[in-house]
């Protein structure tokens, strides 16, 4: 019985860690610049590559919310049959694979022109009116109050507090009001792996290619090595990489 379940639910291609790799079907043709750009170092060995999994995904996405985004899924595809609105999600994860679809970059830039305004005024905020308030304890005797506010107040407040007060009350508008501009429909996913096929399959880019949603390239599980990348932010504090980067075409993706 569990052949036949396991014949029915995986292909042939699925991944099987105790199974012999197969050769490799062509002779590497990575330039330098493609490994330098996206490995950085030597691929994770086999016995480790099942440790590298970021504990929090399993806070996020724990068994009891799988199950409730597929009974989602199929009440939206019975209301999409039934004549309700069209249900054709670019992403999606669930027991079987994980399919990678983000916000377009328009979206992306509404959203960060939102936030940006309101994180800078809450921070900058509080640290000029403090300032105001220094300089003018230390100005009071030597200019009056209108000339101290028109040449040391009025340029922060046109130049700098004025525009991050408007993206943030244009960006807080639009997503309250229109949250269709903001949130837009992803025009096709990035990447997605199969479990039940063992594939890795690459999208093309759905905000470059006019081919979105189309399968730009597609190898099984086997024909990948993993690097797990480790960079400095702008800050200087270390954040990691994992990128699966196929063994002999150019084709790389990071999976975070």
């Amino acid at each position: 019985m569990g052949t036949t379940i396991a014949s029915v639910q995986y292909e042939s291609t699925a991944y099987r860690g105790n199974r012999r790799e197969a050769e490799s079907r062509a002779v590497g043709c990575q330039g330098k610049l493609f490994l330098k750009s996206w490995t950085q170092g030597s691929p994770l060995e086999k016995s480790s590559r099942s440790g590298v999994f970021p504990p929090k995904v399993l806070e996020t996405w724990s068994p009891e919310v799988m199950i409730e985004e597929d009974r989602n899924k199929k009440r939206f595809e019975r209301e999409s049959a039934g004549g309700g609105e069209v249900y054709e999600p670019a992403g999606w994860i669930n027991s079987i694979s994980i399919r990678y679809a983000t916000l377009p970059r328009i979206s992306w830039a509404l959203l960060w022109m939102q936030h940006g305004g309101r994180i800078g005024l809450l921070l900058l905020g509080p640290i000029f009116i403090l300032t105001f308030i220094f300089g003018w304890t230390q100005l009071h005797d030597t200019r009056s109050f209108s000339e101290f506010f028109r040449e040391g107040v009025l340029p922060f407040i046109l130049y700098l507090f004025l525009p991050l007060s408007v993206c943030w009350a244009v960006g807080r508008y639009l997503e309250k009001k229109h949250p269709r501009v903001v949130y837009r429909i992803p025009k096709g996913p990035k990447w997605e792996l199969n479990r039940r096929t063992g594939m890795v399959t690459l999208y093309y880019d759905p905000d470059t290619d006019e081919r979105a949603g189309q399968i730009n390239a597609q190898a099984p599980f086997d024909e990948w090595d993993g690097y797990l990348v480790t960079l400095p932010d702008h800050q200087g504090n270390l954040w990691y990489r994992l990128n699966l980067v196929h063994k002999t075409e150019e084709w790389a993706l990071p999976l975070n």
